[in-house]
């Protein structure tokens, strides 16, 4: 899994490309916008990056689509096409992944310790990394405040 409502406050999309030495002159981040953040997609390899993002019409390998407007890549090819100007319209840069051991996460979907539902493209372009989770609640119709950390089944 990756977490997607975490941002880097350290660090910038344009610090990555940097790093990656894609964008050595900071050319991405020179422009009107503010920086891009990255998200910390978990605590597990850190270092490796995911991109989530709009479709792009060249197919490369590294690429998965999650839905029919959202599609993953794992390779630098599209950071550095971001770096052109030439990537996806919108994307989020995670770095790193949350993993279960076998069985785990159905265990804990059943046993009622995940609330999930899904998310629109819009939800995760638009909205604010750490107003998602807020997002997907106020989608469910779930008010935070009404949430109790202890569960039962009657």
């Amino acid at each position: 899994g990756i977490v997607l409502n975490k941002p880097d406050r350290k660090r910038s999309l344009g610090d990555i490309l940097r790093e990656l030495e894609l964008d050595p002159g900071g050319a991405l981040e020179s422009t009107d916008r503010r920086p891009t953040p990255v998200l910390l997609g978990g605590p597990v390899e850190k270092s490796r990056g995911f991109v989530l993002h709009t479709p792009v019409e060249a197919k490369r390998e590294g690429t998965v689509a999650v839905s029919d407007d959202v599609h993953l890549s794992t390779t630098l090819d599209v950071l550095r096409d971001i770096a052109r100007g030439r990537g996806p319209e919108r994307f989020l840069l995670a770095l790193g992944l949350a993993s279960w051991s076998a069985g785990q996460l159905d265990e804990e979907i059943r046993s009622n310790v995940w609330l999930h539902s899904p998310m629109s493209s819009a939800q995760l372009f638009d909205t604010p990394p750490e107003l998602h989770y807020a997002s997907c609640l106020a989608g469910l119709g779930v008010d935070l405040n009404h949430l109790s950390q202890f569960a039962g089944r009657g």
